[in-house]
């Protein structure tokens, strides 16, 4: 893919022995998905072949995926789309620097392998399914910012699967510290997993008032939950599954002001049964 160029796509890796990545993004470029990228898909057989990641960002690529896109990582099936096999790929993988940015915010379909395949409504960035699940997006050393929906892959195919249950994660970490950046209208199925000791960032974003449930349960390990300047938001969860010491700015009532006073932060030190 060329540098320091948009791009509207529709691509796919292929379905092969191996399926390639659906788009691999050089360093510092840039592109704007409004259709679909896939990864490409293994189908053949009982052998568990190789997947495709989605969307892969090298080192400073941005990649905004518009309310009409849809980026899926590559599934491993038996050839009919609804037995699973191999491994499944992340929708996304962002590398140190980069910018992976989903507003889209579908309908996804549960209890079906063929969800990953119906391009027409499961808009957002999606892991794809298979005996062992890709993670919805991969996020190593860059920034995610999510308005949208994102999806970890099912483990193995279950036709009466709920959304949480044998689900791959929707966002895991890797071993450079990242930034998940949560705006309003975000939906995440499937849990998002810092690494502890690694100084991953949670920060809540926009001046709609919104709420975050989930904090240190489907929300795991992170070293610092930050507020954007004007955020409006609650959050909620029980902090035995935060990272020690983790710093939450306290909260505050706002004042009449041009220039908001940011609020002190204060550090968890050690868990408290339950908290809001």
């Amino acid at each position: 893919m060329a540098q320091d160029q948009d791009w509207l796509v529709s691509l796919h890796g292929g379905f092969s022995y191996g399926g390639g990545d659906g788009v691999d993004l050089a360093a510092n470029a840039q592109l704007i998905n409004n259709a679909h990228i896939t990864g490409g898909t293994e189908e053949r057989g009982a052998n568990a072949y190789t997947t495709g990641i989605g969307v892969s960002l090298a080192a400073g690529a941005t990649v905004t995926n518009s309310a009409t896109g849809t980026i899926l990582g590559g599934a491993g099936t038996d050839g009919t789309l609804r037995a699973a096999n191999g491994t499944g790929s992340a929708g996304g993988y962002v590398g140190s620097n980069a910018v992976l940015v989903n507003l889209a915010d579908g309908a996804y379909h549960i209890g079906d392998l063929r969800a990953n395949f119906d391009l027409a409504f499961d808009l957002g960035i999606l892991g794809g399914n298979a005996v062992v699940g890709g993670a919805g997006v991969v996020l190593n050393g860059g920034t995610l910012v999510n308005g949208g929906l994102i999806v970890g892959g099912y483990n193995g195919y279950q036709a009466t699967q709920a959304n949480s249950i044998n689900r791959a994660d929707a966002v895991q970490f890797g071993n450079q510290a990242g930034t998940l950046v949560v705006e309003s209208g975000f939906d995440f199925i499937g849990n998002v997993v810092a690494v502890s000791g690694v100084a991953d960032v949670l920060e809540v974003s926009g001046t709609s008032t919104a709420a975050l449930s989930g904090i240190g349960t489907q929300f795991q390990n992170f070293e610092d939950i930050t507020f954007a300047s004007g955020a409006a938001w609650t959050i909620a969860g029980n902090s035995g599954g935060l990272a020690g010491g983790t710093t939450i700015p306290a909260s505050r009532t706002p004042t009449p002001s041009t220039s908001p006073t940011l609020p002190r932060p204060r550090r968890i030190t050690s868990p408290a049964p339950g908290w809001c």
